[in-house]
């Protein structure tokens, strides 16, 4: 069964982009090697991500994600059943919001939008859903595949 799983969860403080970037580069191997697809968002200390493949290698991914010290207060805000991946187009996609042209408006109002939502980590599943189709279509993404 194909799932799609979005959590959001915060950062670890002091998160260097090394660290950042090696979090990238490890999903993508691993997430090549299980063929799972998603999009890794990083926006002011506060991860969106989104993941897709079976459910036997999702579930159980899930929970080591949980036990991350790399990043704490995770919380599920989508897990659905999906025919089709959105993000098949990549192992990993990596969005690092603050590398961002703050004077491109359609950004400008999504950060707007994700901002509170993501400090708290109140996102519900219609806002995730929105943001991650937002930043997939967009053209600000950074590649980590």
């Amino acid at each position: 069964m194909l799932i799609q799983l979005i959590y959001a969860s915060s950062a670890h403080p002091g998160l260097s982009a090394a660290e950042l970037s090696a979090i990238a580069n490890q999903a993508c191997a691993r997430n090549r090697q299980q063929d799972l697809t998603g999009m890794l968002v990083y926006h002011d200390g506060a991860f969106l991500q989104v993941l897709e493949g079976d459910k036997l290698v999702i579930d159980p991914l899930y929970k080591q994600i949980e036990q991350d010290p790399r990043h704490s207060h995770i919380r599920l805000i989508a897990r659905r059943e999906i025919e089709d991946r959105e993000f098949a187009d990549w192992d990993m996609a990596l969005v690092v919001t603050r590398a961002f042209d703050q004077t491109d408006p359609e950004a400008c109002g999504i950060f707007r939008d994700l901002d509170e939502a993501m400090s708290d980590l109140s996102l519900t599943p219609d806002q995730a859903h929105q943001a991650l189709a937002m930043f997939r279509q967009g053209l600000w993404r950074q590649k980590a595949s």
